[in-house]
């Protein structure tokens, strides 16, 4: 906090507001710094206090209407919905949900069958506009063809109350799928390698360059 000097009273003077997303607990004065035009400067150790009253430097935050419910996830829709995309489209996640207080999320997709559930990450943030945490993956040229699906998701609010996958009541899968053409299945071929002063002798402080020639 930022405190202000008040010539009339002579005192340092700041605000503090109480919001929801204030964590109720006790909240203790650990530092503070006051200075004068000149540079000088008083901590807070230098404060030895008259009486009780005032080295009680706390207040606690009660608990009543504090957050601590998780957002409600009521939709989880993605665009395109099983239609084949293809490389250059974008898969757009959106997750609908009851929550005062929306903030972030992730996902993680992969495909189906696969023994790695995490192929794929995806960032949520919640969309004012939508009304939903929503989330994109653009398919690359390196996206694997086939059914992709929706493996893991987790959405939060300000307070860090956490809402996942398991915690929905329908059951998927949703995903989407990658149109196998345009995937490259070919590997690189090997036409030729060629090593300057190949069989020859070197010695410290030569530089040696290797090419390599492949059909790609």
């Amino acid at each position: 906090v930022i405190f202000r000097y008040q010539p009339d009273t002579g005192k340092y003077v700041c605000q503090i507001q109480i919001t929801d997303l204030t964590y109720p607990c006790k909240w203790q004065m650990g530092y503070l710094s006051m200075s004068d035009t000149y540079g000088n400067k008083a901590n807070l150790s230098d404060f030895k206090g008259d009486g009780q009253e005032d080295c009680a430097r706390y207040y606690t935050v009660s608990p009543e209407g504090y957050d601590t419910v998780r957002p409600a996830i009521t939709k989880i829709s993605i665009d395109p919905d099983w239609r084949d995309v293809k490389r250059g489209d974008t898969v757009t996640l959106k997750v609908e949900a009851e929550e005062k207080n929306p903030d972030g999320g992730y996902a993680y997709f992969a495909l189906a069958g696969t023994e790695n559930p995490y192929m794929e990450h995806v960032s949520l943030s919640y969309s004012s506009y939508e009304k939903a945490y929503v989330g994109s993956m653009e398919i690359q040229a390196s996206t694997e063809p086939g059914q992709w699906e929706l493996t893991e998701l987790s959405i939060r609010d300000k307070n860090q109350n956490t809402a996942t996958l398991s915690d929905y009541e329908e059951q998927g899968p949703w995903g989407f799928t990658v149109d196998e053409s345009g995937y490259d299945v070919n590997g690189p071929v090997i036409e030729s390698i060629t090593i300057d002063k190949n069989g020859e002798f070197v010695r410290p402080g030569d530089t040696l360059g290797i090419k390599i020639k492949v059909n790609e």
